[in-house]
């Protein structure tokens, strides 16, 4: 049996992943964070939809690691697609 002090992993186990989630602005409605599907949540697919313009006004974009590494914001991505971006 195992102790009072047991708790399960929330992290997956297997291979470590990381994924990316964009925060857009909606001006008057307010700020959110985007839905995505599971497996569209990874670098390249978030740069590309950044640059297809599939966000209204991207603000930041965050990455989360199932390995425990500190997560940090990646605002460079929206830097580097804001032209692109911008209507």
């Amino acid at each position: 049996m195992r102790g009072t002090n047991w708790t399960p992993s929330i992290v997956p186990s297997g291979e470590d992943q990381t994924v990316y989630l964009v925060a857009d602005d909606f001006g008057n409605l307010g700020r959110a964070w985007r839905e995505a599907d599971y497996e569209q949540t990874d670098l390249e697919t978030v740069i590309q939809d950044l640059l297809s313009g599939q966000y209204n006004n991207p603000i930041r974009v965050v990455t989360l690691k199932s390995d425990g590494r500190r997560t940090f914001p990646k605002t460079w991505l929206t830097n580097c697609a804001g032209g692109a971006i911008s209507r």
